[in-house]
């Protein structure tokens, strides 16, 4: 790549785009007025929210903004450009003017999706800017913020000079563009891609975004920075040819960044960039970076950083497709924030066989794994394999597992709070013939009112339940193993101390042989001993 010539491509375009600053000022809290037609120019300072779904079929600018102090809340809808990839037509622009602020909707199919520039203190919040020819979004101007957006799918004009398609680019003194999605931002044939372009400025804070594409392409750059004293920090890139690149004049730092199956994670001239410290990661798996998330397609899957949802129901992870690994690397699915009255899941699959779900910390949910069976005799899902996942703080379940032959080891589940709104409680639970839980450990699991049990296996037929060691929260009516409608049942080698029951074999036939309990008022109770139980 010819850096200096697109470095000087790059500063023509933020050059002739600053104009004078203008001064920022506290929007209202309420709307002031509906926006139901577009094109459409506000020249008043307030609060103005769309009304509808809105289409612009022009090669002008749909929304204009040139009044300071201006909020357009674009109120879930979205507004959408139809001229195609031949078109000049920008979404939302502002001129001159300072403090304005678009948030909350979806802008697609324009030229630039928004264009701020001039004036100051801009923000662009919770804005999708999806399918957009040149230019997601664009602020140019100091004091100005890019945060929580999605830009989803730039490029593809067919406009003449136009090869670099840009998701989000900054211009200005103290511009902060921080905790945005910026996915597949496509170089035409023989062109180029650029993630987050840094224009002219100070100071500029690029933190904890995604910049994320589905397929390594030749020409892409996740980064372009012409600023000086930049921080970009925490940021995860996945399969671009080059992360970052500091042009002259850019320089600053860039630290605790991953670089996921990147060519080259960044280009630099030492004197000017300076490396705090980054990680760089080759694997073949698909990358999960975001929730929620559904797997499609069979495969190797990965968590590249750790997730977060506020989800009270529904699927964090959905597992949507036979023969798939899903591994965590180390990584957490947190659910914390929907309290402690959860029903959602962690990581949820219904009727899949050849599943495993491996090595990482699952928090917060009503279950943290669910590995589903919907058949009366649990013959649709087989082979479900969960193996060193913490779970802990789980409203329900930490484990879940029904279908032939699940594999559940070398796990750890902690504080299962029963507070989930069920009658009783698991640590782990399977269901269904030939199950093997082996080397796990269960503590503090604990139950509302019901019985909590800290591992339960039932139409279980030949299960093996083999050198756990589980410690009971509540002790009374709490179950260390508890074997139902399991026939032929085995468990050995087996360490529980603090529980009402020790092994329980009810409906079941089986044995249990070199366990040992401790404070545990019934330690066995059915089944039959085949010796050197303590």
């Amino acid at each position: 790549m010819d850096g200096g010539a697109h470095a000087g491509r790059l500063a023509a375009l933020a050059s002739a785009l600053i104009l004078l600053a203008g001064s920022a000022a506290a929007a209202p809290p309420s709307c002031s007025s509906t926006i139901d037609q577009v094109p459409v120019t506000i020249t008043a300072p307030g609060t103005y929210c769309l009304g509808a779904d809105l289409s612009y079929a022009g090669q002008g600018v749909a929304i204009t903004i040139v009044a300071g102090a201006v909020t357009l809340d674009l109120n879930g809808f979205t507004l959408a450009g139809q001229a195609g990839p031949g078109s000049n037509a920008i979404g939302v622009r502002s001129i001159g003017v300072g403090g304005v602020t678009v948030r909350n909707g979806v802008l697609t199919g324009f030229y630039w999706a928004v264009l701020l520039h001039g004036g100051s203190g801009h923000v662009v919040e919770e804005v999708r800017a999806e399918g957009n020819w040149y230019l997601g979004l664009f602020v140019l101007g100091s004091s100005s913020t890019i945060r929580n957006c999605e830009v989803v799918s730039t490029g593809g004009s067919n406009l003449p000079g136009r090869t670099i398609p840009i998701g989000i680019g900054g211009a200005g003194d103290d511009v902060v563009i921080a905790d945005n999605i910026v996915q597949d931002t496509l170089p035409p044939p023989g062109g180029e891609a650029v993630g987050i372009s840094l224009a002219e400025g100070t100071g500029t804070r690029v933190e904890r975004n995604v910049i994320a594409n589905a397929a390594l392409a030749p020409n892409t750059w996740g980064v372009w920075n012409l600023a000086t004293n930049v921080q970009i920090r925490d940021n995860l890139f996945i399969r671009y040819q080059v992360g970052m690149a500091f042009a002259p004049p850019g320089s600053g730092v860039y630290a605790s960044n991953t670089f996921f199956n990147v060519g080259t994670p960044v280009v630099r001239d030492p004197r000017y960039a300076i490396d705090g410290g980054n990680s760089v990661v080759r694997a073949f798996c698909e990358p999960i970076y975001s929730l929620p998330y559904v797997v499609s397609q069979q495969g190797s899957y990965c968590l590249v950083r750790n997730l977060s949802t506020a989800i009270s129901a529904g699927d964090a992870i959905s597992i949507a497709a036979d023969s798939v690994r899903l591994d965590l690397r180390g990584f957490k699915v947190g659910g914390g924030a929907a309290g402690p009255g959860s029903q959602a899941v962690g990581i949820h699959a219904v009727d899949r066989r050849n599943v495993t779900v491996a090595n990482g910390n699952v928090r917060g949910f009503g279950k943290a794994v669910f590995l589903e069976d919907t058949s009366p005799d649990f013959s649709a899902a087989q082979a479900y394999r969960v193996e060193r996942i913490l779970a802990d703080g789980n409203t329900s379940a930490g484990i879940h597992v029904q279908g032939r032959s699940a594999l559940v080891r070398r796990n750890q589940v902690v504080e299962t709070t029963g507070t989930g709104g069920g009658p009783n409680s698991y640590g782990i639970r399977v269901e269904g013939p030939l199950a093997r839980l082996l080397d796990n450990e269960v503590s503090g699991t604990a139950s509302a009112g019901g019985t909590p049990y800290s591992m339960a296996v039932s139409g279980g037929h030949g299960a093996v339940v083999e050198n756990n060691r589980i410690s009971g929260a509540g002790g009374g009516v709490s179950v260390g193993i508890f074997l139902s409608s399991s026939l032929d049942a085995l468990a050995m080698g087996n360490r529980i101390i603090g529980t009402g029951t020790g092994i329980e074999f009810s409906g079941s036939s089986g044995r249990y042989r070199d366990n040992v309990t401790a404070g545990v008022p019934m330690p066995y109770v059915g089944g039959t001993d085949a010796g050197n139980n303590n």
